[in-house]
């Protein structure tokens, strides 16, 4: 994800636009492989060092904003974690105490102080390091002493699509509201776009307009009081997952910093975004796979991911996370696993499912996903959870309702 700092736009007319790269140009994919060839080499070497390589290659770059961009997208690839056999904390105390006991310290050997190296010869007897170890792990907390301890490579074509990519999730990030208009012939990937959905936690309403097109509405980080960044990042990692389908349109409200009315921002297959997924499946969430592990497990029900889409009397849409079947009679329970949400998303919620939904549905709904105001939107036969969706209340519904 591209930070704020290095996001390229233009605003005219209300209207909001990521300045793209043309990924075929030569410049760009000879940055790229010489960032990425920087990244690959760099497998266990400090952070300062290859940011140092990278202000060498930087140093006279024009389009350094773009170079940037390039680095952060490789970085967030890389895991970095302190290198040092002892918390460089402690290593630190154990030192400067030491120190205190032998005042005044000399940097080099001196008659009539003590040498610094003798200190660190004593701790090192101490500690069963090395001099040379303590000299290395001694700041080895800070950020630019952090090592690359692991690396997921990326073809430097494929980080040219992902730049374009990141710049309007980067916009996406200050969306209000997003708008979402496919068309969809197949119904497995129909179902694989809502589950894409549930997966990212969003809150949205949905609405079939014809036989294969629906428009759907996501409610934006912006519109939140409370989790908006982790929101937004969500939102954000949703964009991927539209790209996959053939007909697609994004209309979206953008709260721009420094800007008094919102911004529209649109998005079609026209401006030539590329994804990294592929339509081999979909992640479920933790607490789906939890709870479909272990009802099946040892229950009396049997747990299954293939729901259909239950229309809500056109007002909105249920894709159930899990079906339950009972094994004596086959009859079954529908689970919707609510990710974020709010007080007035909430209630309207409940108000279409009240109406509409079928009578073997049973809601989860997680009190730590609550964006904002949890005001008093719980109907009362909805399962309300903090982090493991409780088995037995689930299975004790399911007894009653199962049709």
């Amino acid at each position: 994800m591209l930070t704020a700092d290095l996001l390229r736009t233009t605003i005219r007319k209300g209207e909001i636009r990521p300045t793209w790269i043309d990924t075929t140009r030569p410049q760009w994919l000879t940055r790229a492989e010489e960032l990425c060839a920087i990244y690959e080499r760099g497998l266990h070497e400090r952070r300062c060092d290859i940011e140092e390589q990278m202000d060498d290659l930087l140093a006279d770059d024009r389009s350094h904003m773009v170079s940037k961009g390039f680095a952060k997208l490789l970085d967030d690839r890389a895991v970095w974690e302190t290198a040092s056999p002892l918390e460089p904390s402690e290593l630190r105390r154990m030192v400067f105490e030491r120190a205190a006991t032998c005042h005044p310290i000399s940097a080099t050997p001196d008659n009539t102080r003590t040498w610094r190296g003798t200190v660190l010869q004593e701790v090192a007897r101490e500690t069963g390091m090395t001099v040379e170890a303590i000299e290395q792990a001694f700041y080895a907390d800070l950020k630019d002493e952090q090592r690359m301890v692991a690396y997921k490579p990326m073809a430097p074509r494929d980080l040219l699509d992902r730049y374009n990519l990141a710049l309007a999730q980067g916009v996406l990030l200050r969306a209000r509201e997003m708008r979402l208009h496919v068309a969809v012939s197949r119904p497995q990937k129909l179902r694989q776009l809502f589950r894409w959905l549930k997966f990212h936690q969003l809150m949205h309403r949905a609405k079939r307009v014809s036989t294969s097109r629906w428009d759907i509405v996501i409610d934006g980080p912006m519109s939140l009081f409370s989790q908006g960044q982790r929101y937004g990042v969500l939102m954000a990692q949703f964009l991927p997952a539209i790209l996959l389908l053939d007909q697609w349109a994004i209309e979206a409200d953008i709260q721009w910093p420094n800007h008094d009315h919102t911004l529209q921002f649109r998005l079609t297959p026209d401006d030539g975004l590329r994804t990294h997924l592929t339509e081999k499946g979909v992640w479920v969430s933790q607490e789906d796979k939890v709870l479909y592990e272990r009802i099946n497990a040892g229950s009396e029900w049997t747990a299954s991911r293939d729901a259909e889409i239950m229309d809500l009397g056109g007002q909105d849409v249920v894709v159930p996370d899990l079906v339950l079947t009972r094994n004596r009679d086959q009859k079954k329970a529908f689970v919707e696993i609510v990710g974020f949400w709010r007080a007035a998303w909430l209630e309207r919620r409940a108000a279409v499912l009240r109406q509409h939904a079928p009578e073997n549905l049973i809601v989860c709904i997680s009190r730590r996903l609550a964006a904002g105001n949890k005001g008093e939107g719980f109907a009362e036969d909805w399962i309300d959870y903090a982090e493991v969706i409780p088995l037995a209340r689930i299975l004790a519904q399911a007894e009653k309702i199962a049709r």
